[in-house]
Order: structure tokens, then C-alpha cells, then sequence
């Protein structure tokens, strides 16, 4: 988490994705959908300002 708080404090914007891509898949394992897919969805719409995803 300390990787994931230190990019949220830079900004860095792929390092924050990935970060709710993990979030998320640690609440689908949890078998917690409603959560993961909140965090899915942040982790899209950051690929999506960078560029990466449409």
C-alpha cells in the first residue's frame, strides 16, 4: 500500500490504476462484485485520460 499511496501523492497517474485494478481484484476474490467493479471502473477511467483505453 505504501507504493500505491506514494503514486497517489506523485500523481502518477498508471501506478494509481494499477493500484485499483489490485483493490479490485482483492474484492472480486472476496467475492465483494459491487466493490470491484467501483475500482475497475476508477482504474478505466485513468487508462482512459492516459490514453490508453477507449
Amino acid at each position: 500500500m505504501k507504493a500505491f499511496k506514494l503514486d497517489e501523492d506523485l500523481g502518477i497517474k498508471e501506478g494509481i490504476a494499477i493500484g485499483f485494478v489490485n483493490i479490485g481484484n482483492i474484492y472480486r476474490i472476496k467475492g465483494e462484485l459491487d466493490k470491484a467493479l467501483e475500482y475497475y471502473e476508477k482504474a478505466l477511467k485513468l487508462e482512459e485520460e492516459m490514453g490508453r483505453k477507449k
